[in-house]
């Protein structure tokens, strides 16, 4: 098991917005080299709205090399016509896709990992960060 708080921030390369990200996931390994989980994000943007996103990855470990691979969806508060992933004003939730790498730092327990994922949920978003977790 392995929980972690992400910070960090999502720009929309298709729509050229920036959003500041936290979030929250947990990893539960189901062998040494695979594991699958469940994130959660809230992308936060003054100007054009806040957004949630969620998904449910599929991991895969290389020594302290982690990929990610997950259906993800996102709900939209945008204050304005824009959001992130694309959304308008009072829409729907919208679904795609995420490819995401990590690279662990390990301190008994505790890991610090850089992390990137590329979103595609109706335009495209780089996803870039820090995430602090602890297994258990």
């Amino acid at each position: 098991h392995h929980v972690g708080l992400f910070v960090g921030g999502t720009y929309n390369i298709d729509h050229k917005l920036a959003y500041g990200t936290v979030g929250l996931d947990y990893e539960y390994r189901i062998s040494k080299p695979i594991g699958i989980g469940l994130v959660g994000e809230l992308l936060i943007n003054q100007g054009h709205g806040n957004e949630i996103v969620f998904g449910i990855p599929l991991f895969y470990h290389t020594g302290p090399l982690k990929f990610a691979l997950a259906p993800m969806v996102a709900y939209p508060m945008p204050k304005t016509s824009a959001s992130s992933h694309g959304g308008a004003a009072g829409s729907e939730m919208l679904y795609g896709g995420r490819f995401g790498a990590s690279y662990a730092f390990h301190a008994g327990p505790v890991s610090v990992s850089p992390t990137v994922n590329i979103d595609y949920i109706k335009s495209l978003a780089i996803v870039y960060g820090v995430t602090i977790g602890k297994g258990f």
